[in-house]
């Protein structure tokens, strides 16, 4: 058995090499070519522009060279195509292009036996031959589309391709010229096989040719973006008509959001910057990270603003039922009516029923215009005397409100608030400031205002709120507030943040219903932003290198941080150092003299009880220039901090760039200035396999001797990067022989 398959496997070997023998390639090259069927194909795009070509299908075709069109009958030569229109696909296929019309290109020849001449070089010689098959080609108009109908609404290029919603009992429609019972309708995306449909079983041909009702839900319609449609008709066994519109449909299954009825998207009109907000009835597929918004055919990116906790999404009761919703930034388009399309990373997609009406900016909107004083020390709560912001008291944004109403406004706090939302949040975050107008038809419109600079700032006092009932219209367009900034570490200028969210309320009974909810926050484009500067001191934290620079995400990493200014305090018998936080986008770990710490923050807070398993993690500790430690006493400033960077086994595997920051202590011990430098660490991609180590000999060393250290273990690769106590060693050497 074992001689038969040797045997075997030199046969094959053998025959691999065939293709590079001389008479091989002779053989191949005296076959004649010849042409057994065509298709005639009219391409329309979305421009309604058409081209036509005409695709050649048959053996040795590579070596033609012009194609004379004759009548079989009397020989007689009615037109050519030369070898400057013919496009060689392989020696299967070729096509002739830029043909301008069917009867120009067969100069009579429609509905006769035709055949094809061909003319084709052999060695040094061109040769002649007739298509051993005959044509007849059909004198007729190809199918035409001008518009896709959905239900009672009406595509019309270049707003192609139309959604089509793959569900039970929807249908839609092309509306056109010479549709014909005798073509078949298919759909491609790409250069995927086409799966033609049954006639009257998945669609159905208008008694006068001009529509095509299409089945949505038939199970013969596959899924897909840009899918071309087809209308192919087989004359006779060698010729094929065949008529594509390109990018027509996208066919795409209807997103899980629950009840399409049930979908609440608010405000529907404003301009580049508005925040919409979406509510469905299943939130899953809404707020994962991967589904996107679109408005106008541009994504409307989440409003995610970490400072402010903000990442995208946002709660609210349904009934007695805690959702979800999606908070999204409107893009910059042009003025109009703009669709809204929700879709996951499958393809599935929700189109809302109602559209966005996009306005030019000139929309009133919330703006900060400036402040008193705009700038102070790092690492302090800094007093601002005034901050003029535009819109924060003025109501524009409620449709259900007329601007003639008249009202009463108040500043108010948690004993006062209607609503169960700015009600509860009144009473636990100080730093917030709520307004209420009471109306004079009994509604009433409550709003909360939030004011962030660098880190959410305390808004102290609003000024210039009229007294007594008045019209809406009436309201200042601007207002002064006085603010109280967070102990910002970062220094230099940072943008300074305003949100509103505004609720009208209706009383029913002893409830307040919400009637309408619309949230604006500036700067909506950075242009419009205004800044207030963080001054640096000799107490900020300055990051220059972090040893080594990857690793990742699951395992423990022992890494050393250099710079400048990382301080240690001793005060009343306690020593405060700095913390040290390393994450993006909501995973962020926090490491101190506590313990090591997981956070959705770069704050630097966490709860304790997300601590990681600190076992074989080193203690952390401060060093300065010569290697001394810094105690808080003798030695008060560091240059470098060496820590455990912890694996995090719990929580989905993060992969890329990483922001790294130090907060220093302030002299109270809270978390004070901070240095930070973004992008400066790597989680690097799982690894298949992971080094594993078994012994060190030796296993101590003199401190500052140069000595020979080996290493044993398995899967050692190339590239890698032996530290000890957070120091790199330079140059290791791999050595698979000796293991």
């Amino acid at each position: 058995m074992k001689r038969k398959v040797s045997v075997l496997l030199l046969i094959a070997m053998i025959m691999q090499l065939i293709p590079n023998i001389g008479w091989v390639q002779n053989v191949y090259a005296n076959i004649e070519p010849d042409i057994f069927n065509i298709r005639i194909e009219q391409v329309q795009n979305t421009k309604k522009e058409t081209s036509l070509k005409v695709i050649f299908r048959g053996i040795g075709l590579r070596k033609i060279q012009a194609i004379v069109i004759k009548e079989e009958s009397s020989g007689k030569a009615l037109n050519s195509i030369s070898s400057e229109n013919l496009r060689v696909v392989n020696d299967e296929e070729i096509i002739a292009e830029n043909i301008e019309s069917l009867s120009l290109l067969l100069n009579g020849g429609f509905d006769r036996d035709l055949v094809f001449d061909l003319y084709y070089t052999d060695g040094n010689k061109t040769e002649n031959k007739d298509s051993s098959n005959t044509f007849k080609i059909p004198e007729e108009n190809f199918p035409e589309v001008s518009n896709i109908k959905l239900g009672e609404d009406l595509i019309n290029p270049p707003d192609w391709p139309a959604h089509v919603i793959q569900k039970q009992g929807h249908e839609f429609e092309f509306l056109g010229n010479n549709f014909q019972v005798d073509y078949k309708l298919g759909f491609q995306e790409g250069t995927a096989a086409v799966t033609m449909l049954e006639h009257l079983t998945d669609y159905e041909i208008g008694s006068n040719g001009t529509s095509i009702k299409v089945k949505a839900d038939s199970n013969r319609i596959s899924p897909g973006i840009n899918k071309k449609m087809i209308l192919e008709k087989r004359v006779n066994t060698t010729v094929t008509m065949r008529y594509v519109l390109e990018n027509a449909v996208n066919i795409i299954k209807p997103l899980d959001i629950g009840d399409p009825s049930k979908v609440q998207i608010s405000p529907l009109e404003g301009t580049q910057g508005t925040l919409v907000r979406i509510k469905v009835e299943k939130d899953t597929e809404l707020v994962n990270l991967q589904t996107k918004v679109y408005i106008g055919g541009m994504e409307a990116k989440r409003n995610i603003v970490e400072a402010e906790g903000l990442d995208g999404t946002f709660t609210y009761k349904d009934g007695s039922t805690d959702r979800k919703g999606l908070e999204v930034i409107v893009p910059k388009l042009e003025a109009g009516s703009k669709q809204i399309i929700i879709q996951n990373y499958l393809g599935d997609t929700y189109i809302h029923n109602e559209t966005f009406e996009y306005f030019d900016a000139d929309y009133p909107r919330l703006k900060v215009e400036g402040m008193n004083p705009s700038s102070g020390p790092v690492g302090r709560r800094n007093d601002i005397d005034y901050i003029t912001i535009r819109n924060s008291l003025a109501i524009h944004n409620l449709k259900e409100v007329s601007d003639k109403t008249k009202t009463r406004v108040a500043i108010v706090d948690e004993s006062k608030l209607k609503y169960p939302k700015f009600k509860e949040e009144a009473e636990k975050n100080r730093n917030l400031l709520f307004v209420r107008y009471e109306l004079e038809d009994g509604r009433s419109i409550e709003r909360r205002i939030s004011l962030t600079i660098g880190l959410p700032a305390e808004i102290k006092e609003m000024k210039g709120i009229p007294s007594g009932e008045f019209e809406i219209s009436t309201l200042p367009s601007t207002v002064d507030i006085s603010a109280t900034t967070a102990a910002v570490g970062t220094p230099g200028p940072t943008v300074v943040r305003i949100r509103t969210e505004t609720v009208l309320l209706d009383k029913e009974s002893n409830d307040y219903k919400e009637l309408e909810y619309v949230a604006e926050q500036a700067p909506y484009v950075v242009a419009e932003s205004a800044y207030y500067t963080f001054i640096a001191d000799e107490t900020t934290p300055v990051i220059n290198n972090i040893i080594p620079k990857q690793g990742p995400y699951d395992k423990d990493i022992v890494v050393t941080i250099e710079g400048q200014n990382f301080d240690v305090r001793h005060i009343d018998g306690r020593t405060y150092y700095p913390t040290v936080i390393i994450g993006k986008s909501g995973q962020y770990k926090v490491i101190n003299k506590d313990g090591m710490f997981f956070s959705t923050t770069s704050d630097g807070n966490y709860d304790v009880a997300d601590k990681f398993d600190d076992t074989n993690a080193i203690e952390m500790t401060v060093l300065d220039q010569n290697g001394n430690i810094v105690d808080g006493q003798i030695r008060k400033k560091g240059t470098r901090i060496k820590l455990t960077i912890p694996g995090d086994h719990i929580r989905g595997y993060y992969t890329g760039a990483a922001d790294v920051f130090i907060r220093n202590s302030t002299v109270t011990g809270e978390l004070g200035s901070v240095g930070s430098r973004d992008n400066f660490f790597e989680y690097l991609p799982k690894a298949n396999i992971n080094p594993e180590i078994e012994t060190v000999v030796p296993d101590q060393v003199a401190v500052g001797s140069k000595e020979r250290v080996t290493i044993t273990g398995r899967n050692f690769q190339p590239n890698l990067i032996v530290t000890v106590d957070g120091e790199i060693i330079p140059n290791p050497v791999i050595n698979p022989a000796a293991g």
